[in-house]
Formats: structure tokens, sequence, C-alpha cells
């Protein structure tokens, strides 16, 4: 009897111990997901910009960036044009002073190992607002230098911008 509980005690451990490794395994072959979003940025599997209307559009029925009106958008495939945007956007994060404003006019999407991470930008209220696999997850604190990048790679695709601020009021 004490051998059988012996013999019971051992296979449980090792039992144990094949599934702890079995999950580790696992864990390593698995790709981790950063918790920092602007690493989703970098060698994403898919990288979209977006040109979206900072309000709704009654008259017109058009496909939604996080409820934003899409003007137009460009599948980033070319390197250079995804680490300049990314560049851009890393270098103007934390500049700038948030507004109580939220009217974007850019967007990105980026799909990396499964995760879709959406940047809806509003360069004019300095404010980033972050969405993971359709859920919301913050967002930070931008300035306005990263605009002009955006802007430049948009048009040279023939993708129409909204109307900033002061054009829109003349």
């Amino acid at each position: 009897m004490r051998f059988m509980l012996w013999s019971r005690r051992n296979l449980i451990a090792l039992a144990a111990a094949v599934a702890a490794i079995g999950v580790g395994v696992h864990r390593l072959k698995r790709p981790q997901i950063s918790s920092d979003p602007m690493r989703t940025l970098e060698k994403a599997d898919q990288y979209e910009l977006y040109s979206i209307l900072p309000g709704p559009e009654p008259q017109e029925s058009r496909p939604e960036f996080h409820s934003y009106p899409v003007l137009g958008h460009i599948s980033i495939t070319d390197q250079a044009a995804r680490d300049r945007l990314t560049a851009a956007l890393k270098a103007g994060a934390g500049a700038g002073h948030r507004k109580n404003c939220f009217v974007p006019r850019h967007g990105i999407r980026v799909v990396k190992y499964e995760t879709t991470t959406d940047f809806v930008i509003c360069f004019e209220c300095n404010q980033v607002r972050i969405w993971r696999n359709g859920q919301h997850d913050g967002g930070f604190v931008v300035g306005a230098t990263p605009q002009p990048v955006f802007d430049e790679i948009l048009k040279r695709a023939g993708i129409p911008l909204a109307p900033s601020a002061i054009e829109s009021k003349n």
C-alpha cells in the first residue's frame, strides 16, 4: 500500500511538472504583445493610415473608423514610410498639452500577431486614443509635429484631408 501511495504521489508530481513545462513551452512559442502600444507599430503585419472627418456626416454614408467618417485610407507597405510615420508619432508623443476637445482627422490601424491596434489621432487637441481589438485601451498626449508627415503621405496617395478647424470656420 505504501508503495502504491508513493507511486501515486510521484505520478501526480510528474504530471504536474509535465503540464508546467507544456505551458512554459506554449508561452515561449506564442508571440508576446507589448503593453506599450507604440511598440505595435514596429514590424506590424499590416499598417494602414486613415484620413477621417472629425464629426458625423449625416448626408453621406461612409465607412467609419471608431465612429468617425473615413475620407480614405492607404495600406502602408513600404517599410521606409512605416518607419517615418512611426518615428514622427513617437517624436511627437508626450509633447504639447492636452486640450478638452477631440476632433480627430487621422488614424492608424496596425495588426500584429492577430491583435488590431487603432490610434485615433487629434493633432488639434494633442490627443491620441488607442483601441485594441475593439476595446478602448487608453491614450497619450501628442504634439502637432507629426501631422505634416501624415498629411504628406495621404496627399501623395490622393486621399483628401479633412479641413482644419480654421478652414472649417471660413
